[in-house]
């Protein structure tokens, strides 16, 4: 609904809109119509941290490109899981399930910590991690020790040797 309003608002040529005139269109359509503000966060949102992993086999993206892109700077990470915190009426205790995860390894990204903290207070539903979980001992109690709903752990193989041959590395 929110891309169809901004498509009109700019004409229908969306897909030759600079990013500045689609933010500005964004703005336009919420400011006509408030309840639109929240209207377009899915039930569930993956935010990447970093692209980061430390194994890259033939079966992970990072084999194939090289991702030059730095980790997500901290505190734009923790105004993004606040305003998703907000939830659908603009009320803290929303209704959006939040992953941290995509193409990297969360665990990497050094304030992964305070971003979980934010988004438990923000008042995100749930907040889950995306992990290889190819970390030390004192990372993992960290891990477990925080308020997260979900890991989910690439395990991505059944047997070491597997593993290994699409991994990448013995781990």
């Amino acid at each position: 609904e929110m891309i169809q309003a901004v498509a009109k608002r700019l004409d229908d040529s969306l897909s030759t809109a600079s990013a500045e005139e689609i933010t500005q269109a964004c703005r336009q359509v919420r400011a006509d119509d408030p309840s639109m503000r929240y209207r377009w966060l899915p039930g569930w949102v993956t935010l990447e941290l970093t692209p980061r992993r430390e194994v890259s086999g033939p079966i992970t993206p990072h084999h194939h490109v090289t991702f030059d892109r730095p980790d997500m700077d901290t505190d734009l990470a923790i105004r993004l899981v606040e305003q998703i915190g907000e939830g659908a009426n603009g009320e803290t205790g929303g209704d959006v399930a939040l992953m941290l995860g995509g193409l990297g390894d969360v665990l990497l990204h050094p304030d992964w910590q305070p971003i979980v903290s934010a988004a438990k207070k923000a008042g995100v539903l749930s907040v889950g991690v995306e992990t290889d979980l190819l970390c030390d001992q004192a990372e993992l109690t960290k891990l477990l020790d925080s308020p997260i709903d979900l890991i989910k752990v690439r395990f991505n193989a059944d047997t070491g040797a597997t593993y290994q041959h699409v991994m990448g590395a013995d781990r």
